[in-house]
């Protein structure tokens, strides 16, 4: 399972921890210099998140990002093994999913279910 961390300051969930291939089309590639950090980072659409949030593939935690030199020390933010989790985060539900992108972006329940639907071809001789 793939896990991204979504922070107030963006509607843009940040992939920590990226398994499988299906997230080789999906994100896009984000260079934010940060005080601590200058790494690229994968942020993912709304559409993007909710539908692997939906699917069981990703699982997105509410947090926030460090703001102290202290919060950075003490790993808030990233990804921890041993609480299988990250630091100074909760999980988001699928429903907390529906609230938290529906509306963004402008993103409507029409446009994402449109989206996710599978195509249906009519048959030739019909």
């Amino acid at each position: 399972m793939s896990h991204a961390l979504l922070t107030p300051n963006s509607i843009y969930p940040k992939m920590l921890i990226t398994r499988g291939h299906i997230h080789d089309s999906l994100g896009i590639a984000v260079r934010q210099p940060t005080r601590f950090s200058r790494q690229t980072t994968v942020e993912l659409l709304p559409e993007e998140a909710l539908y692997l949030l939906e699917r069981g593939s990703l699982q997105i935690w509410i947090g926030s990002e460090p703001e102290t030199e202290t919060d950075y020390a003490l790993g808030v933010g990233t990804w921890k093994d041993e609480e299988y989790g990250v630091k100074g985060a909760v999980e988001m539900s699928v429903m907390e999913g529906y609230g938290c992108f529906i509306g963004k972006e402008g993103l409507t329940w029409e446009k994402y279910s449109v989206r996710n639907l599978p195509l249906i071809r009519a048959r030739a001789d019909e």
